[in-house]
């Protein structure tokens, strides 16, 4: 069985959030322009108002990640 470690973001994982996300996007939709923004530039866009970025390691090897955005009144 794998043993699944899962970290928050740093900016040495800022290509590895834009791989998997591309990834995804381009599988199941169009990427956009508001997607690169994003994806180009995450520190900015989530963490930085408050919000986190969570990645999913198996042997070293990102395999996952996920965000949670602020929103507004404190959503």
């Amino acid at each position: 069985m794998n043993s699944v470690r899962i970290v928050t973001y740093a900016e040495s994982l800022a290509s590895e959030f834009a791989r998997l996300n591309r990834a995804w996007i381009e599988r199941y939709f169009t990427l956009e322009a508001a997607d690169l923004e994003l994806l180009d530039n995450p520190c900015e866009k989530i963490i930085l108002p408050g919000g986190q970025i969570f990645f999913a390691h198996i042997h070293g090897i990102t395999v996952g990640t996920c965000a949670a955005q602020k929103l507004s009144g404190g959503d």
